[in-house]
């Protein structure tokens, strides 16, 4: 019955306000993100809810795209003047029709395999596949009490392979297993599209505060980052290196090597002149098949790509080497300088110890050459799928990291990428929030397990963090146990928590570690640090928040939604701090956020949580 009380007052509210902002209007605000008298409601931004990398506006250019398509010719052809003016309608805010998640027009050339209806997916047949990947346990952040420690931080984080990997799982017929399922990647799937920020400041905060659905004893702290939107014609010249994977396991699907090939081109059609490109592969051996090419040359471009072919084993850190030292290379000091990897598995030739390649990894980001990884192909084929290997490499090399399990997704990461999530607007982003002890009792950071930081290390600028790319939103949650609840705080089941490292160096501007607490009307403080993408020095912003500033009796859909897509996570990974495992009643909430789907994400989450429904419905 939770769920049926938050929706009933939803909808009651919705027919009184005649279409108004949902919880009406909220206070004043002023212009740029570190004003601290900042009513972060009004941060709300459109009443829309799409993909990660996309916005209204480019699915609408997307369609047009589909139109071309339709009528022959190659897509790679003619998409770009070579200006930039390709990708300059992504930031105009409109409320176009969404692209068709069925049409495949964009992957010619070859057939695209169909999906299966979902009638044929959860039987009690074997599954099509057999699951391979290799993980470790992911440990749930506990309930601290506010007594003990006021405070919590943690990176933000911009990945999306969860969602997909989930995703695949249960079309292909199964549940994923417990512990590839990370809440943050989940929630950060969804482009949640808060307001632009204005002024300086390259992202602006949005924080709500309302009933927690799946416990309505607690409260649930909604916060939300929302990044500069920034037109490719504007954007500095790019420095890229495609380090593709070609070895034989490439060849076994055509989600892999052929859809990869095909992105890449989608990727490659939006360079300007004033862009470079190089191409290198791996399997047993490295090469560098295409030196790097300004983006003016792109037939030369397309015919490298449409020349790889698969075959050898996996030399991947061997590809990673020599990717790194061509970026080195053609180094731009005033550009954007990238290494994107795409695999379908794990390293089995050369440097194959995770510890040792991630290491390899984050020294090269302090050289300004990021990296980003696009994992292919699925977890579940009987292969060495490494998704947890694949996202630590990209949070190490202050990339993003996607899992691309079909033609769609592939089109979502790639079609948008040089203007939204591979351009980074600002670095090592910490959050830190601050609790008022008079007024939260206990909470708990809801994900984000291998981003929590210990709380000295908000102010030490050598302690890596996340970044965020142009146009990206990120939202976490904070559940929370009020300072009037006679509620016992619940203890964490023996094994399942991890201490942050507390052993990194300090630097040299180390400021006071010791922060004066929140006090009088103030609920929350939520302090954010984060660095220009070519400076050392963090900035630090502060918002201080009563909890009438934050607070809606009624949740915005944005929360709503939200907040279905972390309960789903937290039934899937099988979480000890959620008290009830209805389904029937998530499947509620997510519906009512329908009226801000504006790409059909809304509604291919709710196909998601009926696929799993039968599953979890037949568990303890």
């Amino acid at each position: 019955m939770k769920t049926l009380n938050f929706i009933a007052v939803f909808l009651v509210v919705t027919v009184v306000s005649c279409g108004t902002k949902v919880g009406g209007e909220p206070g004043s605000v002023g212009p740029d993100i570190d004003t601290v008298t900042d009513k972060t409601l009004d941060n709300y931004g459109e009443e829309q809810i799409g993909y990660k990398n996309s916005s209204a506006a480019r699915a609408a250019e997307e369609e047009k795209e589909q139109e071309d398509l339709n009528g022959g010719g190659d897509p790679a052809e003619d998409e770009s003047p070579g200006d930039g003016s390709y990708a300059d309608s992504a930031t105009v805010s409109d409320q176009s029709s969404p692209v068709s998640d069925t049409d495949n027009a964009w992957y010619p050339d070859e057939a695209v395999e169909e999906e299966p209806d979902d009638d044929m997916l959860l039987t009690d047949e074997e599954p099509l596949r057999v699951k391979s990947e290799e993980v470790t346990p992911i440990l749930e952040n506990p309930y601290f009490t506010t007594a003990e420690v006021d405070r919590s931080t943690f990176s933000i984080d911009v990945d999306t392979g969860s969602y997909s990997l989930v995703r695949g799982y249960l079309k292909n017929g199964e549940l994923p297993p417990a512990e590839s399922v990370r809440i943050e990647e989940m929630i950060n799937y969804f482009h949640m599209r808060y307001k632009q920020p204005e002024g300086d400041t390259p992202f602006r905060l949005y924080t709500e505060l309302s009933t927690c659905p799946w416990n309505p004893k607690h409260k649930l702290l909604m916060l939300g980052v929302q990044g500069q939107e920034v037109a490719l014609a504007d954007q500095p010249p790019a420095n890229l290196v495609f380090l593709i994977d070609v070895s034989g396991s490439m060849t076994y699907s055509e989600n892999k090597l052929p859809l990869l090939k095909k992105a890449f081109r989608m990727m490659a059609s939006q360079m300007r002149d004033i862009d470079r490109v190089a191409i290198v592969t791996y399997a047993g051996k490295e090469a560098l098949v295409l030196d790097s090419t300004p983006g003016s040359e792109k037939e030369k471009i397309y015919a490298a790509l449409d020349n790889l072919e698969g075959g050898g084993s996996t030399n991947g850190s061997g590809g990673i080497q020599l990717a790194y030292e061509v970026a080195a290379e053609n180094f731009l000091p005033e550009g954007n300088n990238r290494v994107i990897l795409a695999t379908d598995g794990d390293f089995n030739v050369g440097i194959t110890d995770q510890n040792e390649l991630v290491n390899f990894i984050a020294t090269k980001r302090e050289t300004g050459v990021f990296l980003s990884v696009y994992g292919f192909g699925e977890a579940w084929d009987g292969g060495n799928y490494r998704d947890e290997q694949l996202e630590q490499l990209a949070d190490n090399g202050n990339g993003i990291y996607f899992f691309i399990d079909g033609p769609e997704e592939a089109r979502r990461a790639f079609l948008n990428g040089l203007s939204g999530s591979l351009l980074t607007i600002a670095k090592d982003v910490k959050l830190q929030v601050a609790f008022n002890k008079e007024q939260v009792k206990a909470y708990r950071l809801v994900g984000y397990e291998n981003r929590v930081l210990a709380n000295d290390d908000f102010n030490n600028d050598l302690v890596d963090a996340g970044e965020l790319g142009a146009g990206l939103s990120v939202t976490a949650f904070y559940e929370i146990i009020p300072a009037t609840s006679g509620e016992i705080v619940p203890e964490p089941q023996p094994g399942t928590v991890e201490e942050p490292d507390t052993d990194a160096e300090v630097s040299d501007d180390d400021a006071i570690l010791d922060e004066a607490p929140v006090t009088g009307d103030t609920f929350v403080n939520v302090r954010i640090r984060y660095k220009d993408p070519d400076a050392d020095t963090s900035q630090l912003l502060e918002h201080p928040l009563e909890a009438d500033d934050i607070n809606r009796t009624v949740p915005s859909l944005k929360f709503m939604f939200a907040a279905g897509v972390t309960e789903f996570s937290m039934l899937l990974r099988h979480s000890q701090y959620l008290p009830t495992r209805d389904i029937d009643e998530l499947l509620k909430l997510a519906k009512a956020a329908l009226p801000a789907d504006a790409e059909g994400a809304i509604a291919e989450f709710i196909d998601l949580v009926e696929l799993a429904k039968d599953h979890l419905d037949g568990q303890p």
